[in-house]
């Protein structure tokens, strides 16, 4: 009969096995849950190091991926991030470390996210994005947005010089 440990060593390889998937959060969810009733629970104190050290990899590995998408966002296929994003939510909520690079990370990845899931849409759906932003609003509130974006520089632009230039 497999003990808990043994259940744990399985979802982990089953998250692995399955990244990418929802398959694959399902198995984390699962890995979080029996990390936590381990770690709080009636078992001894090898069982609770070998938990800790297996939680520990999942955390090396979250690292290893973030660190991925945080070097080249724009190479990231929005699945990709939408994915790690999910991880991350998991991983947070489930309250068993409170790694606070790890909460910065996810909200810098729910805005990677939100400019992927943005850049992935075709200009006509970005087109009715904005208008539907800009629905009810007023002269002076759609000024103040333009002067925001002003601030902004342009994707693709090499340099400020050049966008002077453009004016």
């Amino acid at each position: 009969m497999p003990t808990e440990i043994d259940r744990i060593h399985y979802l982990l390889d089953k998250f692995e096995d399955h990244s990418n998937t929802l398959k694959g959060l399902s198995y984390l969810a699962d890995f979080l849950s029996y990390i936590d009733d381990i770690k709080n629970g009636n078992y001894d104190e090898q069982n609770k190091r070998i938990a800790t050290n297996l939680f520990l990899t999942l955390k090396k590995r979250i690292a290893l991926e973030i660190n991925k998408i945080m070097a080249s966002p724009i190479d990231c296929p929005y699945e990709i991030i939408d994915y790690w994003s999910n991880v991350l939510n998991e991983y947070v909520d489930s309250g068993l470390d409170d790694n606070i690079e790890m909460k910065s990370w996810q909200e810098t990845v729910l805005k990677l996210k939100e400019n992927a899931r943005w850049e992935s849409l075709s200009e006509k759906q970005q087109e009715e994005g904005i208008l539907l932003l800009l629905k009810g609003k007023t002269k002076e509130e759609i000024k103040e947005l333009i002067k925001k974006l002003e601030k902004f520089p342009e994707s693709g632009s090499d340099s400020d010089n050049e966008r002077e230039n453009l004016k």
